[in-house]
C-alpha cells in the first residue's frame, strides 16, 4: 500500500495530536472557545471532523500537506474533558513508535495555562517511515470545561537519525511562544 503525505499527516494526527482551528467554538451551549491566530502568511491545508474530533492543519503559503516544512495543527476533542492532558500525551509514544525510527520524547511538563490544566511535550521523530523525513513537534494540550484541545507546532526536516534535530533554537523558542499565545475562553468574544 502506498501512502501519500496527506495520509501520513492524517496518520500523525490520529497517532499523536493535531491542531484545530482558530476561534473554534467547542460547543454552542458552553460557548467555550479556543482562540489562536495563525502565523502571518499561513493558510489552512486540511480541515475535517473525525468522530468527535475537529482537526485543522495550517502551513505557510506555498507549502501543502504533501510538501511542508512547517505546520500548525489544532485538534478539538469534543467531550473528552475528563482526560488529564498529561495522560493524553502519555498515549503518544505507543502510536508514534508504529512509524517512527528512534523516536525521542521529552518530559511531559504539567501546569496551568490561564487557570486551565495543561501539559506540554516535545516529540522527535528522526525518521518517519511514512514520509522518509524527520519531524519535531511541540504539543500543548489544554483541558477545557467541555473538551480537550491539542495544539501542535511541527517542523519536517531531512532525516536526522543519530543526530540532533536541525531546528534552530530561535525557531524552537518562537514555537513555544506561539503555543503559549493560545487562549481558551468561556465568554465571547475571545481575543
Amino acid at each position: 500500500m502506498s501512502l501519500t503525505c496527506k495520509d501520513a499527516a492524517v496518520a500523525w494526527t490520529a497517532a499523536a495530536l493535531c491542531m484545530a482551528a482558530f476561534a473554534l467554538p467547542a460547543t454552542a451551549q458552553a460557548q467555550e472557545q479556543l482562540y489562536l491566530e495563525p502565523p502571518p502568511g499561513w493558510e489552512k491545508a486540511y480541515d475535517t471532523r473525525q468522530g468527535t474530533a475537529e482537526i485543522r492543519q495550517f502551513v505557510p503559503e506555498g507549502q501543502n500537506l504533501d510538501d511542508w516544512s512547517d505546520m500548525v495543527v489544532v485538534q478539538v476533542m469534543h467531550g473528552l474533558s475528563t482526560m488529564p492532558p498529561d495522560l493524553f500525551l502519555a498515549s503518544v509514544p505507543g502510536q508514534l513508535e508504529k512509524y517512527c525510527e528512534e523516536p525521542r520524547f521529552g518530559d511531559i511538563q504539567k501546569g496551568l495555562m490561564a487557570q486551565q490544566e495543561a501539559a506540554f511535550q516535545i516529540v522527535q521523530c528522526p525518521l518517519n517511515t511514512l514520509t522518509g523525513r524527520g519531524e519535531l513537534s511541540m504539543f500543548l494540550v489544554i483541558k477545557g470545561q467541555s473538551n480537550l484541545y491539542a495544539l501542535q507546532r511541527a517542523w519536517q526536516t531531512p532525516s536526522y537519525l543519530g543526530e540532533d534535530a536541525p531546528i534552530p533554537q530561535a525557531a524552537m523558542d518562537a514555537g513555544i511562544a506561539y503555543l503559549r499565545a493560545a487562549k481558551l475562553c468561556s465568554s465571547l468574544p475571545c481575543r
